[in-house]
C-alpha cells in the first residue's frame, strides 16, 4: 500500500495498510555516485520519491527501481522525508527551503524561504503543510500556493514530526513539555510537562499517545 507521509499518514499511526510477505527477497536497488540517503523514502501511485544529501531528488519506479525524473537543486540537501499528496510533493531541504513540485515531472509549483533549519519532514492535512523549525516554531503553509497561514512558537527547537489528532496538532518539545495547537488557528489549547526534552513525534494507537 502507499506510503505518502513519513509517519505513514497525518496522525502518525506507522502502521502499513497491507501485510509484509513472510518471504523477503531483494528485488532492487538504486544507487548515486560521491552522494547518499539519509531521507525516508515515500511511496504513492506506484512511484517512490526520495532526495540525497546533495540536492538531487528522484523519482522511481517502485516496480523495478527505474528512474522516472530527477531535480536537482544548487546548495540544497534532503536530510527528511517529502510528502507526497494529491498529485504533488512537498520536500524541505536542510537550508529550511520548503519546495512543492509536481509529482508527474518534479516541475516546481512554489518554494518557500523558512529561515530556520528542519529536522524533520513535512506533514500535509487538509490543505496545510506542517513544519516543525529548529527555532522553535510550528507553520502552517497553505498546500496550493504556499503562503504562511499562522506560527507557533516555543522557546527551544522542534525536531519531532507535528501529529494530527482529532483537529490537534501535538508537538513533543525541547523545552520538556507536550503541546497540543489548534489546527485551525495556529493557538496552543493544551500542554503537558514531560520532565525532559525530546524530539521523537508523538505516534498514536487507539486513543492513546506515545513519546
Amino acid at each position: 500500500a502507499d506510503w505518502p507521509l513519513v509517519r505513514g499518514n497525518a496522525h502518525a499511526t506507522g502502521v502499513a495498510a497491507s501485510k509484509l510477505s513472510s518471504d523477503l527477497d531483494l528485488l532492487w536497488n538504486y544507487s548515486v555516485p560521491a552522494s547518499g540517503f539519509e531521507a525516508t523514502a515515500v511511496i504513492a501511485d506506484g512511484m517512490v520519491y526520495v532526495g540525497d544529501m546533495d540536492g538531487t531528488f528522484y523519482a522511481l519506479h517502485l516496480a523495478d527501481g527505474e528512474p522516472v525524473w530527477k531535480r536537482s537543486f544548487e546548495n540544497s540537501g534532503f536530510a527528511t522525508a517529502a510528502a507526497v499528496v494529491d498529485g504533488f510533493i512537498y520536500v524541505s531541504d536542510i537550508d529550511g527551503v520548503v519546495r512543492c513540485l509536481h509529482a508527474a515531472s518534479g516541475e516546481d509549483a512554489w518554494a518557500c524561504e523558512t529561515e530556520a533549519e528542519l529536522y524533520a519532514a513535512p506533514n500535509v492535512h487538509a490543505g496545510s503543510v506542517l513544519l516543525t523549525t529548529e527555532s522553535g516554531k510550528l507553520l502552517a503553509i497553505e498546500a496550493q500556493t504556499g503562503d504562511q497561514q499562522w506560527k507557533f512558537q516555543i522557546e527551544a527547537p522542534l525536531r519531532c514530526w507535528p501529529a494530527v489528532i482529532e483537529g490537534r496538532i501535538f508537538l513533543a518539545g525541547c523545552d520538556e513539555r507536550l503541546h497540543a495547537v489548534d489546527f485551525q488557528t495556529g493557538k496552543e489549547v493544551e500542554g503537558l510537562d514531560i520532565d525532559g526534552p525530546t524530539g521523537c513525534t508523538p505516534g498514536t494507537f487507539e486513543k492513546k499517545m506515545y513519546f
